[in-house]
């Protein structure tokens, strides 16, 4: 999912300039979830009839992160636009923070 995010930064800064925050982060968790569902119904073990195809899943997972790219770009704008200079500091970290604890958090709690 990294190599999506990294492929995929640039386009979706380019595409915050022209469109805004708010539809560029709209438009990338809806494609985000749509992915993720995708994966859901047809990548499992569950749903495969053949087994998991590994090389699927991947390619699948790294176009999903493309899709969660939007978020990097879109939330940094957003921070940086909200908050006055004496704020960005704490504001950033908090955004910077918020993902790998949502993944802690989510870890913690699915199995």
């Amino acid at each position: 999912m990294g190599l999506g995010v990294t492929a995929s930064e640039i386009i979706w800064g380019l595409l915050t300039d022209k469109l805004g925050e708010k539809k560029v982060l709209i438009l990338g968790l809806w494609s985000s979830a749509i992915a993720y569902a995708l994966i859901a119904i047809s990548l499992t073990p569950e749903a495969s009839s053949g087994g998991v195809k590994y090389l699927h899943l991947g390619t699948a997972l790294a176009i999903t992160g493309a899709f969660s790219g939007s978020i990097s770009s879109s939330s940094g704008r957003t921070v940086m636009s909200w908050f006055d200079d004496s704020e960005r500091g704490f504001a950033i970290s908090v955004r910077q923070t918020a993902i790998p604890v949502g993944r802690a958090i989510g870890t913690g709690l699915l199995p």
